[in-house]
């Protein structure tokens, strides 16, 4: 597919002048936005808030969704954050997006900035909010 991967590079922590190295391509959702990685300091357990893909449209950005590895690897979708289609808004999904977030773990809460469209946004990627979240005990909502 055309969305789906991710590619794994290696750094020279030994000499920062040399480039980096291919490692592999790696599946992982989200790769059509920006995302950062987030290490739990608690579990080591690492953790990423990414777009979602799930219409043939991959400029989809209005699905939010939280994932976890344990070895930067595999990865595994736990659950949506913010999913447009499932809150019954009635925008144009296309005019909806949250995007290039930014976290992170605070003891048992995970706190998240979005640039967000929504409610009058020209479009998904032309946001017209910049939203804060807190997702509260996020580790014990896996599963549920």
């Amino acid at each position: 597919p055309d969305y789906g991967r991710a590619i794994v590079l290696e750094v020279n922590t030994e000499d920062p002048a040399a480039p980096l190295t291919f490692d592999r391509v790696i599946d992982f959702e989200g790769n059509m936005s920006k995302f950062t990685i987030m290490r739990d300091p608690q579990t080591g357990t690492y953790w990423s808030l990414v777009n979602r893909v799930t219409l043939k449209d991959v400029r989809q950005r209005n699905i939010l969704t939280l994932v976890s590895s344990s070895n930067l690897i595999d990865w595994r979708v736990e659950y949506d954050v913010l999913n447009y289609e499932e809150n019954g808004w009635h925008e144009d999904h296309t005019k909806v997006g949250f995007q290039y977030v930014d976290g992170l773990i605070d003891g048992d809460d995970l706190l998240f900035l979005s640039r967000t469209a929504i409610n009058g946004a020209w479009n998904y990627h032309n946001a017209n909010h910049i939203t804060f979240h807190r997702i509260s005990n996020f580790r014990g909502r896996i599963g549920k």
